[in-house]
């Protein structure tokens, strides 16, 4: 598992598409879409994202990770669980109305 000083960096990398990925997550609850379809869809999102860094200028974004230790697979995998938790946050408070 990650130690907390990943988890900053981590935050930093994915905070740009939290934006994105909330306005998702919000759309499609009010579309009354079940929740699995949700975290499928966010799954979608990190591999678009995954593609997104496959270009060569866009990559080299990603050597600052890399120089923390952070492989492409942890920064994705763990971009994901943390959209994940954010989802499930987001799907349970609005359970609660």
């Amino acid at each position: 598992m990650l130690g907390v000083r990943y988890t900053d960096h981590i935050v930093q990398f994915y905070k740009p598409y939290i934006w994105i990925s909330l306005f998702f997550t919000i759309l499609l609850l009010l579309g009354k879409l079940p929740v699995w379809f949700i975290l499928l869809g966010k799954l979608f999102f990190i591999g678009l994202l995954f593609f997104f860094y496959l270009d060569p200028k866009r990559r080299q974004r990603l050597v600052f990770y890399q120089n923390f230790g952070i492989t492409k697979t942890k920064l994705f995998c763990s971009s994901f669980l943390l959209d994940l938790l954010g989802t499930v946050l987001i799907v349970f408070i609005q359970s609660l109305f």
